[in-house]
């Protein structure tokens, strides 16, 4: 919502415009750039009547001049040269200076650029575990790369550990890396103290990078709970169905009983008090998919009147207890419930000028409670020439689906002067303490966005078309042009040219050209496309300007930021050599890149994912590191000169006001130097909000119980009907290895002895930039297991239950005999009534359990063993059955 309007009244003059005879002359370069990185000027000579020279320097303090370009030319020039930035202690402003001269021709400018201290240097530190139990080793990466995602090779002057009273328990000096990746680890003791450690790197440039990780007493999740609700739930449904599952880390279904906390809740802070809600429990058991679903009745859950329609949520709460081992694990989900009567948040998207006579296009978003889209929301909408708008000059418009109403305005009997848009939909119940600023405040949800006519002396005009969504990442994206020339005369001219630069990172990287053919006349309509290419270069955001110089020497452009598919240069893939393998089997994990690259590759156990998934390393991760996303706007310290009171401001929304050529430069913060008119001449008035800061130009951008440190082999079989497993880790795999000349290599493991899911993840570094792989899957089964649930640790003396379910996924029933090994670390006594031969039938499980009291201290082995007993006996009408292989499944962990 505008705030305040601000009168700035400032000179945009930056040089003075020649003779309709001069030659024409434009340098562009990124306003903002990194010491000691690569940054790119483009330059281009029109018009020439004579051989001419340009020279284009940059002037630093305290650094002798850099020549960018220096060129004898004789004929239409355009080119873009790269240039190395000096390095800088504090962020300094340099002027680069470009000068046009001949016989008869002497042209000149200057502009100011910021050299900022900051480097451009991405650093991710990667640990193997976002988790990690007393005692176990701590394994992590550092990658570095530059803005381009190149591997960055330097020397860490410093890396360390602090435990979670802030105390450094490792340390490690002047370490260097290999392909950009420091590989190092550090066992943790198993008297280390719980809590979050710091892992802290200092590059040779002072950069600071900080990864943190958890110590803790932990089980391993067994399963997953997962709850299904509506995408939108309204106060006009009767009823809503909920469906909660509960799914094992190797896939197959859990069986148990859930309770579900089922409540319609009330945000606190609105007139009346903080309203509890309402909540109903609901008892449910999972069927044979390992689900339930509840029909819920909303008729309880109604707001018992209209002064409590404030901000409500509709929240589920379970927890699936499994059936035989009394084991708990719980589920959450949530949606806002969509009164279809009050808003939230109201957004207007448009241009911020116009050009009277052509149509303006633009939208309103409409959000509810928690960011939510507001569809079939009514909206107003109006325009006036003064900021006060009447309800009479509004019109309504309904939302869509994703909350957006489209609008069009006609700007043909529009004056000269500012126009606001206003949009309104209603709001909800006032907050407690809010202070409104009118009484229409209080009743609406206001925005209002400003729009100025845009300077052109012909009404001549390039659009920029929006894309359909993200470019795509995987092949090159044709951007399309609207132009118009008009009021013009064209003369004899053929052909114009339209000029286009492409910046990302806060860098140009691409730029061209594209004729465009004339016919005779003073009006040309039509669309062109410009090409965009390696698309992975230009991610996250692409910021493009095309620009044309008409015959009167006006000049026409527009800017418009793209959104760019999150990618990498580098294609990784993984592939386990089969999806499911049986424990103690061999395996491959293959992976493929580009030739060269240094590979980091991980594989750990679906359970410890489950506990923190949010650590996992993204793309998303990878790219919001990155020091500069996107530029826009200049740094006060190089703005040109302010003819009035210098403030200190920041938009609480994009407010660079895109009124003349300038200001579509400006906007994606490339700096120009010409001798061209291509700023509205006097002051204009500047809007923003009031802030006591400076603006913000950079954006930046399933187991066999729980799973148990064992011993590094798999232990050979007893007997060709027995296997025995013992080997439980839960990061199985942690290599770097290189790909070499084929792009290709393949690791050969052991599959553990948990059934689980392994998830598999890898990134790459090469010459050709960095490279992060989908994750892939590979499961550790077998039909007929026995699984072990265990504390984490006990007292000696204590007694506790020992629960060992045995699962079948076989087809037919069984007949299984479980056994506890004796062993002189404990006592064992069974439960009382237990019965431990018993039939187990496809699909199902049955849990035995001893009462065991341990005798002696630090780490005791257990041993159960299951076997399936070919007796003859009927399970279930049936003839029981025997595995073809590991009629004996014994499981041998070791605990506390």
């Amino acid at each position: 919502m505008l705030g305040l309007l601000l009168t700035t009244c400032i000179l945009l003059q930056t040089v003075i415009s020649g003779s309709p005879d001069d030659p024409i002359y434009m340098v562009t370069v990124t306003s903002q750039t990194s010491g000691g990185g690569t940054e790119m000027l483009c330059a281009q000579i029109l018009l020439l009547k004579e051989p001419l020279s340009i020279m284009v320097t940059l002037q630093t303090p305290g650094v002798s001049n850099t020549t960018i370009l220096e060129e004898s030319v004789t004929t239409k020039f355009q080119r873009c040269v790269q240039f190395q930035v000096p390095f800088v202690s504090t962020d300094t402003v340099a002027i680069v200076h470009a000068s046009v001269q001949g016989e008869k021709t002497s042209l000149s400018s200057n502009t100011k650029i910021l050299i900022k201290a900051i480097s451009k240097v991405v650093t991710i530190i990667q640990t193997d575990k976002p988790i990690y139990k007393p005692g176990q080793r701590v394994m992590f990466r550092i990658v570095s790369l530059d803005a381009g995602l190149l591997p960055y090779s330097q020397m860490y002057k410093t890396v360390e550990l602090q435990d979670p009273d802030s105390n450094r328990i490792a340390q490690w000096l002047n370490q260097s890396n290999t392909g950009g990746i420091l590989d190092l680890s550090h066992p943790t003791t198993p008297e280390a103290k719980q809590g979050i450690y710091k892992l802290t790197s200092w590059a040779e440039k002072g950069q600071k990078t900080i990864h943190t990780f958890e110590v803790k007493e932990y089980v391993l999740p067994k399963f997953e709970v997962t709850v299904h609700l509506p995408a939108v739930i309204s106060d006009k449904d009767e009823e809503v169905t909920v469906k909660i599952c509960g799914k094992y880390t190797y896939g197959k279904p859990v069986q148990g009983e859930i309770i579900a906390e089922i409540c319609r809740r009330m945000s606190p802070g609105y007139w009346g008090g903080f309203h509890t809600g309402v909540c109903r429990k609901y008892t449910m058991r999972t069927d044979k998919a390992g689900c339930a679903s509840q029909n819920v009745d909303l008729k309880p859950f109604a707001v018992v009147s209209k002064e409590t329609r404030s901000e409500s949520t509709f929240d589920v709460e379970c927890m699936i207890t499994e059936d035989g081992t009394g084991v708990v694990l719980k589920g959450s989900g949530s949606r806002t419930f969509n009164h279809n009567r009050f808003c939230s948040e109201v957004e207007i998207s448009a241009p911020t000028s116009f050009i009277p006579g052509k149509m303006v296009e633009g939208k309103i978003i409409v959000k509810g409670p928690r960011s939510s889209p507001m569809a079939n929301m009514t909206v107003s909408y109006g325009v006036d020439i003064s900021s006060a708008m009447s309800s009479e000059n509004l019109t309504q418009l309904t939302t869509d689906s994703k909350g957006v109403a489209y609008f069009s305005l006609d700007t043909s009997a529009w004056e000269k002067g500012t126009y606001s848009i206003e949009a309104r939909c209603p709001r909800g119940k006032k907050e407690i303490n809010a202070v409104y600023s009118s009484p229409l405040d209080e009743k609406f949800v206001i925005d209002r966005h400003v729009m100025v006519p845009f300077y052109s002396k012909t009404k001549s005009f390039l659009k920029i078309k929006q894309a359909d969504g993200a470019l795509p990442c995987d092949k090159d994206a044709q951007i399309r042009i609207q132009y118009s020339i008009q009021g013009v005369e064209l003369k004899d001219m053929q052909a114009l040219d339209v000029f286009y630069l492409a910046q990302s990172k806060g860098g140009i990287v691409q730029h061209g050209s594209h004729e465009v053919r004339l016919s005779s006349g003073e009006a040309e309509r039509g669309e062109l496309s410009i090409p965009l290419q390696r698309m992975a270069e230009l991610a996250p955001l692409v910021q493009v300007v095309v620009y044309m110089v008409l015959p009167n020497r006006e000049v026409v452009a527009d800017s418009r930021d793209l959104r760019v598919q999150l990618c990498f240069r580098n294609k990784v893939s993984l592939q386990f050599s089969s999806p499911q393998k049986l424990p103690g089997e061999k395996t491959f994990l293959e992976v493929q890149a580009e030739p060269g690259s240094l590979c980091s590759l991980r594989a750990i156990d679906q359970s410890v994912v489950l506990m923190k998934p949010e650590q996992e390393l993204s793309a998303e991760t990878v790219y919001e590191n990155l020091p500069v996303q996107s530029l826009s706007d200049y740094p006060r310290s190089i703005r040109n000169n302010f003819c009035g009171r210098k403030k200190r401001f920041r938009p609480s929304k994009h407010m660079v006001l895109r009124d003349d050529v300038l200001s579509l430069f400006q906007d994606v913060g490339i700096k120009v130097l010409t001798n061209l008119e291509i700023k509205r001449p006097g002051c204009y008035l500047q809007i923003a909000y009031m802030s006591p800061v400076d603006h913000v130009y950079f954006q930046f951008s399933g187991s066999a119980g729980p799973s148990q440190e064992g011993l590094p082999t798999v232990h050979p079989m007893r007997s060709p009907s027995e296997t025995i497993r013992s080997f439980f880790p839960e990061t199985w795999i942690w290599e770097l290895i290189p790909v070499g000349d084929s792009g290709r290599a393949k690791v050969e493991h052991t599959v553990p002895d948990t059934i689980t899911e392994w998830v598999g993840s890898g990134f790459c570094t090469s010459p050709a930039g960095f490279g992060l792989a989908t994750n892939v899957g590979l499961t550790a089964f077998q039909p007929f297991f026995i699984s072990l649930t265990l504390p984490y640790s006990v007292i000696r003396g204590e007694e506790f239950t020992l629960r060992a379910t045995v699962f079948s996924y076989l087809s037919k029933c069984m007949m299984v005999e479980v056994r506890l090994a004796d062993s002189t670390a404990f006592t064992a006594q069974p439960c009382t009534g237990c019965d431990y031969r018993r039939c187990v039938c496809g699909g199902a499980s049955e849990t035995f359990s001893w009462v065991l009291t341990p005798t002696s201290l630090g780490k005791v082995d257990i041993k159960v063993s299951a076997e399936a007993l070919n007796t003859g006996e009927l399970c279930d009408n049936e003839v029981v059955t025997v595995p073809e292989r590991g009629q004996i499944d014994t499981s041998f962990v070791h605990c506390w």
